[in-house]
């Protein structure tokens, strides 16, 4: 993984999105990014293999 974990509260926190919408809501997104490789969710921490990648995703 080429960046530093960081605290899922902290990755939720610097997303505008994940402020207006519920819970189950923000896991399901994070169960998505992370099936399709674009974070990695170990325990509260959140790893980003590809910023880029991440940056660019469309759904």
């Amino acid at each position: 993984m080429a960046s530093a974990p960081i605290k899922i509260q902290n990755f939720v926190a610097n997303l505008p999105l994940f402020r207006e919408i519920a819970q189950s809501e923000m896991e399901r997104i994070l169960h998505d990014l992370s099936a399709a490789g674009l974070i990695v969710v170990r325990g509260r921490r959140i790893g980003i293999p590809n910023v880029q990648r991440l940056r660019t995703y469309e759904p």
